[in-house]
């Protein structure tokens, strides 16, 4: 007999009831030295409880320069601005984010 709606919703597997995802960065590693305007590749992966892989969903951002990365668990960044970046990797299952940052400093 199928579930009903209401105790789908007790388990976490509509809206706001449900789990966040996880977010790691994989690499770079955090304090990696890149050049400015000289692209290298990011790779995180995020895990929903419910939805399983959802590393497609990842945006990636620096506090200096914004989005700086196609969305999606491997991308090539490009950072503009010399000095210290705050990477960070932002998944989302559609209603919860997750979220992971390192260090990348640019020259």
């Amino acid at each position: 007999m199928p579930m009903s709606p209401r105790i789908k919703a007790k388990k976490g597997r509509f809206g706001p009831a449900g789990l966040s995802p996880t977010m790691k960065i994989t690499s770079p590693a955090d304090g990696f030295a890149a050049t400015a305007t000289v692209p290298f590749a990011a790779t995180g992966v995020a895990i929903d409880p419910e939805l399983g892989d959802v590393s497609a969903s990842i945006v990636w951002t620096s506090d200096l320069d914004g989005v700086v990365g196609a969305s999606g668990g491997t991308t090539s960044i490009t950072l503009t601005t010399v000095g210290t970046h705050v990477l960070t990797g932002t998944a989302t299952d559609g209603t919860n984010p997750a979220v992971d940052s390192i260090t990348v400093t640019a020259a």
